[in-house]
């Protein structure tokens, strides 16, 4: 129909100028890390800072999702249900890889259910999104609280301390397994339904539901895919630290959001995609690694990260939105 040809028209020019963009200054921060250390370049450190990427990049799977269906959709409850998942794998499986399997089947479905409540407040109680998951978000980090006492405790079973940390060939299972993710949501974003459906009601609500598209069930469904996917952050987080605590989940809010913003999905929704997330999860990780490699506090490495941030938007917004 010819909205959604010009909603992929719109998608088109825009996006892969704010793409190459982030890509541009990714390799060029690179390049700055490479040239005051040489060993911020060697194949292990790459590698590093892409295992690192992947549990922000995984993160930030479902924020894409929330941010392109439009309604100013937003989810701020993604650290509280990171550490919730976190607390919940490490707690039901005990350490112990026979008890892993219902553990993560369990974690899984708490975040889809969390998901699907923030969904359903937002569309069907027309709560705003930024109210409902920052409320969620305190609920969560309330249960988390009372759950473990304030002192969460327990260890990753070895398969999953494995996986969180072990390679295959000299690559880490953290990348392989974020690069089968990518692979399959760039492909439902790009050839299924939900993902045509998705960009349609992201730019135009209203001309969705004149189309027929269940905007209700696309809308509770996307945020059940974002507390999915933070479940799936948690159990990965718990393998790589091999530890939980409290509010581990924490430092994924806001980096979520600026990935997604920075790999040229715009807030408004209905434009971008999650190759960009990709993109942005990496340049957000090696600035991050640069600024530490530079020997840069806390305060100062927060307040150039904010600086890229918007001088990143201003560009973006500058570019014309039609192909």
């Amino acid at each position: 129909m010819a909205f959604t040809e010009r909603v992929k028209q719109r998608l088109g020019q825009s996006s892969r100028n704010s793409l190459g963009i982030a890509v541009g200054v990714a390799v060029l921060l690179t390049a700055v890390g490479g040239a005051f250390n040489r060993g911020f370049v060697s194949p292990s450190n790459l590698l590093n800072l892409l295992a690192i990427s992947s549990l922000l990049g995984l993160a930030a799977a479902g924020q894409t999702l929330v941010v392109l269906s439009g309604g100013e959709g937003i989810d701020l409850s993604i650290g509280a249900v990171i550490s919730l998942s976190a607390v919940l794998t490490s707690q039901i499986s005990n350490g112990q890889n026979g008890l892993l399997l219902p553990a993560v089947v369990v974690t899984l479905v708490v975040g889809v259910l969390l998901g699907l409540v923030n969904g359903l407040g937002i569309y069907l109680a027309q709560v705003p999104p930024l109210i409902m998951t920052l409320g969620m978000s305190s609920v969560i980090e309330g249960i988390v609280l009372v759950y473990t006492q304030g002192q969460p405790k327990g260890q990753a079973p070895p398969f999953l301390a494995a996986l969180g940390t072990g390679q295959v060939l000299g690559i880490p299972w953290l990348i392989i397994v974020w690069a089968m993710f990518t692979l399959i949501i760039w492909y439902v974003l790009k050839y299924l339904v939900y993902g045509r459906l998705l960009f349609l009601v992201g730019d135009n609500r209203s001309a969705g539901r004149m189309s027929g598209v269940p905007v209700a069930k696309l809308v509770v469904g996307t945020y059940a895919l974002s507390g999915f996917f933070s479940a799936c952050t948690g159990i990965l987080f718990l393998g790589y630290t091999n530890t939980t605590y409290l509010n581990i989940g924490d430092v994924y809010i806001l980096p979520s959001v600026a990935a997604v913003v920075v790999g040229g999905t715009a807030l408004s929704g209905g434009r971008g995609g999650y190759i960009g997330t990709v993109v942005g999860a990496i340049l957000l990780t090696v600035l991050d690694s640069l600024l530490t490699t530079l020997h840069m506090g806390e305060a100062t490495r927060g307040i150039i990260n904010g600086v890229v941030l918007l001088v990143l938007l201003s560009i973006y917004t500058r570019q014309p939105k039609d192909a």
